[in-house]
């Protein structure tokens, strides 16, 4: 069985050979495409693999600027990426789940309460949290084998895709990080998606609400998304967010016990807990109408 970072690499490959632009590994001196190295340039240094990548032109998609020409091509991307692995088989992959993956909702049952028990949190975002996450174990996870099940990436943010943008036209140079990426439902793709651009624009308007629209029939321009799975998107982004949430503070609490830093990590607590509400008193019926879900 090939280990984490040979299984990224073929992927990569296989995904760069169906036309989507990504990093090829460079060989080292001694045949090898990684080694652990000391890294000192982050807090706190530590012994970790390393390997060095091919240049991709192009700037991360929050650079770029956010528009609905934008929020398509992400769209087409993410159903180019579902096209391009639909028959990827790995080893490795079949046995990795990410802890922020949406099938381990009840593994942040414990330290939701956990936070509550600490004060980390008050009732009052347990309750949040927990609601959100029990709705979806009973309207999703219930029924998980009627949606459409593949490979996903699992982490389109504002910092994995590559865009180079003429005016209105929009194209992507790069993907990048399939260190998350495994087997699960389609869907949740478009869901981190949708969450990743809700969540970095700085107000919650009209346009704000298109953001999911745009991304479906980005998505729908390149293939079919059943209707169960885009009937289910809203509650799955809502759900996610609250994993982000509780995973941000599970893993500042350790970082600060450890003397690290944990900015990126609380970067989602920002406006999560503001966007979390309005997901959640959202009536569902009325966005799916925005977003044209039949």
């Amino acid at each position: 069985m090939y280990g984490k970072v040979e299984a990224q690499d073929l992927l990569a490959a296989d995904v760069r050979a169906k036309g989507i632009p990504c990093a090829e590994s460079i060989v080292r001196c001694d045949g090898k495409i990684w080694a652990h190295e000391q890294v000192t340039w982050i807090d706190p240094p530590d012994i970790l693999p390393v390997r060095l990548l091919s240049f991709l032109s192009g700037a991360m998609l929050e650079k770029i600027g956010y528009s609905p020409e934008v929020y398509f091509a992400l769209g087409a991307l993410i159903a180019d990426f579902h096209l391009a692995t639909a028959n990827f088989e790995n080893a490795t992959y079949r046995q990795h789940h990410p802890y922020l993956c949406l099938e381990r909702t009840e593994d942040f049952l414990d330290e939701i309460d956990y936070q509550l028990s600490e004060q980390i949190i008050d009732q009052a975002k347990r309750d949040l949290l927990v609601n959100s996450i029990s709705e979806f174990r009973t309207r999703f996870l219930a029924q998980r084998d009627r949606f459409e099940h593949g490979f996903i990436h699992s982490d389109f943010n504002e910092t994995n895709v590559l865009l180079v943008r003429s005016g209105q036209d929009v194209q992507v140079t790069g993907l990048l990080d399939f260190g998350d990426s495994h087997y699960s439902c389609l869907v949740f793709d478009l869901v981190s998606a949708v969450l990743y651009m809700m969540l970095d624009r700085d107000r919650n308007d009209c346009e704000w609400w298109t953001i999911g629209a745009h991304l479906i029939a980005g998505y729908q321009s390149r293939r079919t998304l059943p209707t169960i799975d885009a009937q289910h998107i809203l509650l799955a982004v809502r759900t996610r967010l609250c994993l982000s949430l509780a995973y941000g503070l599970r893993t500042a609490r350790l970082k600060k016990r450890e003397g690290g830093d944990c900015s990126y990590v609380l970067k989602t607590q920002s406006n999560g807990w503001e966007v979390l509400k309005i997901l959640s008193e959202a009536d569902e019926e009325e966005v799916g109408r925005r977003w044209e879900i039949k």
